[in-house]
């Protein structure tokens, strides 16, 4: 209902007094409180929007008016109250834009968990920690015991039942989680659409990133509780949530151990924001008492049974050095599968380039961090504006986590994280890029990372896909297959006896078998005797197995994505398994090799 002419001819006397009063005010006057200022602004923004007008547009935004009004707030301030009127739809189209790709990413999110057969590290976590005794869990630490994820895990399966959906459920949720919280974030942190929403499609569709919002490891979910502490530090001073926000980052670290530096890194942040630029600035005793204790407590005390024994060798998989680590993140972040582009020489390019902004990006984000901290200084740190606060935050503790694990390096030799184990690299290069949009002052750092942005949301897009994870691509037909082999049961009236290429297929192999098909399969053995190859029914091999087997046993199936080869014994394979071994093959413990899964 439109307002009353009565309304608007009040509506309308009130806008101009506000415009006519900031526009006479003298030049002393110009230095009125920051609150009183943006009070009128928003005073003047509302009644704009209520009775549209060029006129009165033009009054309000007048060049001199903008040229003196240098920053620019976050796009979550700038959304209009009235969302019925055509401007304000107009204004929300990116609002639309983004629940529609945020509602794609959490369903194809659910199929893919539903759909995706399960792969070595999941198979390896369940048939340890939640096949087995759950005090396997405090009483035996690896680097795939991320001791809050099984638990979580165990008691979904527990209450629902074995499946490759319930063991990914409790990724599941905190994916649904994540893509939430990086939305909100991206709109608190860009001061404009356009930035806001490729910052959200890089953060939500990056496919590294998107593989462990499904998949049944730890990582998923140390990165949502981390971005949750991330956007309840970020919000406006004196209305953050300090005990959520340290029981997320406490939960993150027992999720996945590798996040143990940047949650260090943001509570040291965050910390000095509150005391040194807040107004009015949080006590010690607060951030002590709310803000460290409850998360560090709580984690310490969560993971003190299971880490007791636990050495530096427990984490062998890493980066000897930091380009080594941003290589490897930019080249499942460009080219996470083969497809057509990933044969390009431009795609090849682009992940070097990409190399390179990522340590540009550190290199930015470090110095406005120092150049805020003496532009607060200076000003007053109670004065510093919003902007400045998020830039303190995320560009802190960005180099604050990089410092961090440097130190550890050197002084311990902890690798650097790689792959999986960067996660949240990604994701902090994302927002900073994003901010640096509105935050620069020069044209060709803002132009640069929102072409970057771009380039980022234009590749995930490309190498979207729901039929295989990045870094288990050769599980990618582990269910197909079981049931396969799991088929020929019927016909032979007996468990078939399985062997697999060693250190590939037998962990999901076998989870199948545990869950699904006990009485149809034997136990699978990681890896084969040639010399004993006639106590098989059916091996799963690679390419190179396959090779030298091939004239000794016929395949029956090989799958499209994953090129696993499934072989059955040819008619000739008893006379030629009398003869001796195949020529090539190598020749595993079987009874060592198999004896952990029984």
């Amino acid at each position: 209902m439109r307002p009353s002419s009565d309304i608007k001819e009040t509506w309308t006397a009130e806008f101009r007094r506000i415009v006519i009063g900031r526009q006479n005010r003298p030049a002393r006057g110009r230095g009125l409180t920051k609150a009183v200022e943006t009070a009128s602004a928003l005073q003047a923004h509302r009644l704009m929007h209520l009775v549209p007008s060029r006129e009165m547009m033009r009054c309000w935004l007048r060049p001199s008016t903008l040229a003196a009004q240098p920053e620019q707030r976050p796009l979550s301030t700038l959304h209009p109250k009235n969302a019925n009127s055509p401007s304000a739809l107009a204004r929300n189209a990116g609002v639309v834009l983004g629940g529609i790709v945020l509602g794609w990413v959490a369903l194809a999110n659910i199929y893919r968990a539903v759909t995706q057969g399960i792969v070595y590290d999941e198979a390896a976590t369940y048939l340890i920690f939640m096949a087995g005794p759950l005090e396997h869990v405090f009483t035996w630490y690896t680097a795939n015991n991320h001791v809050l994820f099984t638990l979580l895990a165990d008691a979904s399966t527990g209450i629902f039942g074995v499946s490759e959906f319930t063991l990914r459920l409790p990724s599941v949720l905190a994916g649904t989680g994540y893509l939430c919280v990086a939305a909100l974030l991206a709109r608190r942190i860009c001061v404009d659409r356009r930035s806001c929403i490729l910052t959200f499609c890089a953060l939500a569709l990056n496919p590294l990133v998107f593989d462990f919002l499904s998949a049944a490891r730890g990582y998923g979910l140390a990165l949502f509780l981390f971005t949750l502490a991330l956007l309840e530090l970020s919000r406006d001073a004196g209305t953050q949530r300090w005990v959520l926000a340290s029981v997320a980052l406490g939960g993150a670290i027992c999720a996945n151990l590798t996040f143990a530096f940047p949650a260090a890194a943001l509570w040291i942040a965050a910390s000095a924001v509150a005391l040194r630029v807040e107004s009015p600035p949080a006590s010690l005793r607060v951030l002590i008492l709310r803000f460290w204790l409850p998360g560090a407590v709580g984690a310490a005390a969560f993971l003190a049974v299971p880490l007791r024994n636990v050495t530096l060798a427990n984490f062998f998989f890493g980066a000897e050095s930091l380009i080594e680590t941003a290589t490897s993140l930019s080249a499942l972040s460009i080219r996470h599968h083969p497809t057509w582009w990933t044969e390009t020489s431009v795609s090849s390019w682009i992940e070097g380039a990409l190399t390179g902004v990522a340590v540009l990006t550190v290199i930015a984000m470090a110095g406005m961090s120092l150049a805020a901290v003496a532009r607060c200084w200076r000003a007053s740190f109670a004065a510093c504006r919003a902007a400045t606060r998020h830039q303190l935050l995320l560009g802190g503790t960005l180099t604050l986590t990089i410092a961090l694990m440097v130190a550890a390096h050197l002084s311990a030799g902890v690798l650097y994280p790689k792959e999986r184990t960067g996660l949240f690299l990604i994701v902090m290069a994302i927002l900073s890029l994003g901010g640096l949009v509105g935050w620069s002052r020069h044209r060709v750092v803002r132009w640069g990372a929102l072409a970057t942005l771009l380039v980022l949301t234009l590749t995930s897009i490309e190498q979207f896909t729901l039929r295989s994870y990045g870094q288990w691509r050769y599980d990618a037909g582990s269910r197909r297959i079981a049931e396969i082999i799991a088929s020929r049961s019927d016909q032979q009236g007996r468990a078939i006896h399985v062997a697999a290429t060693q250190f590939l297929y037998q962990p999901a192999l076998e989870f199948y078998r545990v869950t699904r098909f006990r009485d149809r399969m034997a136990a699978v053995v990681d890896g084969f005797d040639p010399a004993r190859a006639n106590q098989f029914d059916v091996l799963v091999v690679d390419d190179a197995d396959a090779a030298r087997a091939m004239g000794w046993w016929q395949e029956i199936y090989v799958d499209p994505v994953s090129g696993a080869h499934v072989l059955a014994p040819s008619r000739s394979s008893q006379q030629a398994h009398s003869d001796g071994p195949l020529p090539g093959t190598s020749s595993p413990n079987l009874n060592e090799s198999a004896a952990i899964w029984k």
